[in-house]
């Protein structure tokens, strides 16, 4: 492009003079010429637009760190942790009731010494052995120092064990004869008509029925029965082919029961039990590599408001509080800063109970900077944060709205997202780097010319929609990655920055960084140009509020006035 113009303009001075000289003579020119040029040679565009910076996706993936919302105005940084919090046992326990023990002969039937030798000799003993009715107490209830913090009014149970233990005390058994005790629940609909056998002789005796039919105990509205059903016991002697049953004077038949792995699908009462439900430490590992990109690193983001929030979705039909014990942020070095609440490092929140059973409630809390001076953790470049955290019944709730119920599996699912919005505090800095190719002595080569350089600058036009000042440093590299040259503090303007700090409007302007020195043979060898901006607030007063739509361009340009001086042989005899 170069030699054209070049040859453009000898063109024109030759034309000149050939319409004001006649009868010229070729031969008789001075064949030696000089003249002056100036050039601008574009090198390269730059943009920083947030969007390409952070790759932004919209808010409907949760794959990547950063995201914008669906206009484009807001960016964020974005972590998420999932969480599902074992709850079963913590609020109520109907893991296993209560061992129930019967003395089936001592205090109801004393029967006289004797023998029971075949099945006619039966009917006189059998007549005074009538069925036991007694109490099963599922034992739900619970006191603590006399304070009722329990109390169960209905239950309905998926499933359960039923475990019976039982022995003969001073009964002497021959031939095979046994004693066989026929257990049933009476006031339980779903399985008062099943019967639970077991059979005994001297030696003691155990069995394990599942139950895995639903059932539902309804206990006496009365709370002096607490959790009690009926149970009955019938007690049958067998005795075939000569054997015998001998009783004492002190016989007796010892039988106790006992329900294990009770799962329940619901439970009604008033549940206020003073044990922490659930506990746990959150190690939210912030991504590797967030503070090792380029656009990060080295920089100081003072986050102005980071939004950390709580997420809960809860069948627990009893009122709970989250209590914070600490958010914590962690850098790499193990340097730590807490949030603070008001001074103190813990808080906590109601959670929202469900209406009904089988629904779910959701509840959210937001730490900011008014809550929890959030923006305190990223004093640091924390590499981590560590939720500390536990879950306990609402007390003075509880006791204020006794109607409580329970679903099983009781379950509470935890969602913590830690929101960074870019709007920074006064005081952030910021750098960022871009490398542009750009080899000089290519650009220049005007091949046997001889050619003096008196004037060589780069321009750069800026548009920027940021809400920054920028101070910009240009750096020239050769091929063995020295630096030539470097221009520092190069100032560009900030566009007008609103209270919020967004900007407003788009800032054009145009610097010119002249290329002086004595080593300018060097500086033509430059192979790059390395432009680092260091970005503040448009002062250092003001907030900075990035939106993903914002952009900084930089168009570069090499501008070269020159004295070039040529041979009109040499000029026409080029090809």
């Amino acid at each position: 492009m170069s030699k054209f113009k070049l040859f453009l303009g000898i063109l024109l001075f030759v034309f000149g003079l050939s319409s004001c000289v006649s009868n010229l003579n070729m031969n008789d020119l001075d064949k030696q010429m000089s003249f002056k040029t100036s050039l601008v040679i574009p090198i390269g565009h730059t943009r920083a637009s947030v969007f390409d910076m952070f790759d932004l996706i919209d808010n409907n993936s949760e794959d990547l760190a950063f995201y914008a919302d669906s206009a484009g105005n807001f960016v964020y940084l974005y972590l998420n942790t999932m969480l599902d919090l074992a709850v079963d046992g913590k609020v109520a326990n109907f893991s296993n009731t209560e061992q129930n023990e019967y003395r089936l002969l001592s205090g109801t039937y004393f029967p006289p010494a004797g023998t029971v030798d075949d099945l006619s000799d039966i009917s006189g003993i059998r007549s005074n052995l009538p069925d036991i009715g007694g109490d099963f107490d599922f034992n739900y209830n619970e006191y603590d120092n006399d304070d009722l913090v329990q109390r169960v009014d209905k239950v309905r149970v998926n499933s359960a064990v039923l475990n019976i233990q039982a022995k003969t005390d001073n009964i002497t058994f021959t031939g095979g004869a046994k004693i066989q005790l026929q257990i049933k629940f009476p006031k339980i609909p779903a399985i008062s008509s099943t019967t639970y056998n077991i059979d005994l002789d001297e030696n003691d005796n155990s069995a394990q029925f599942p139950i895995n039919n639903y059932f539902t105990i309804d206990f006496p509205s009365s709370r002096t029965f607490g959790t009690k059903t009926d149970i009955s016991v019938k007690v049958v002697l067998l005795t075939a082919g000569g054997g015998s049953i001998t009783f004492q004077n002190t016989s007796d038949i010892i039988v106790s029961t006992k329900m294990t792995n009770v799962s329940i699908a619901w439970a009604e009462g008033f549940f206020n039990r003073n044990n922490t439900i659930t506990s746990d430490h959150i190690f939210a590992d912030i991504p590797t590599d967030l503070w090792g990109y380029s656009q990060i690193s080295n920089n100081r983001l003072l986050f102005h408001n980071p939004e950390i929030t709580f997420k809960f979705n809860s069948n627990v039909g009893v009122p709970l509080s989250f209590v914070v014990d600490s958010i914590k942020a962690v850098d790499k070095n193990g340097q730590s800063v807490e949030a603070s609440f008001g001074g103190n490092r813990s808080t906590q929140f109601s959670l929202a109970a469900p209406r009904n059973k089988g629904d779910f409630a959701f509840s959210s809390i937001t730490f900011d900077r008014q809550n929890g001076g959030t923006n305190q953790l990223f004093t640091i470049n924390p590499k981590e944060f560590i939720y500390g955290f536990h879950v306990e019944v609402d007390h003075p709730s509880a006791v204020a709205n006794p109607k409580h119920f329970l679903v099983g599996p009781a379950a509470i699912s935890m969602e913590a997202q830690a929101k960074l919005r870019f709007w920074f505090d006064e005081t952030t800095q910021y750098v960022s780097r871009d490398t542009l190719n750009a080899n000089l002595d290519s650009i220049l080569n005007i091949g046997d010319y001889n050619i003096e350089l008196e004037r060589v600058a780069i321009n750069i036009d800026f548009k920027n929609t940021l809400p920054l000042q920028v101070t910009a440093t240009a750096k020239l590299i050769d091929e063995n990655g020295t630096m030539v040259f470097v221009k520092e503090n190069i100032a560009i303007a900030s566009p007008t920055v609103d209270a919020q700090g967004l900007s407003t409007e788009e800032k054009t302007s145009q610097v010119s960084i002249p290329l002086i020195g004595n080593n300018m043979d060097e500086i033509m060898k430059a192979k790059k140009i390395v432009l680092e901006y260091r970005i503040l607030g448009e002062n250092v007063e003001k907030q900075i509020n990035i939106r993903g739509t914002d952009s900084f361009d930089a168009f570069v340009s090499l501008f070269v006035k020159a004295k070039v001086e040529t041979n009109l042989d040499t000029l026409f005899n080029k090809k």
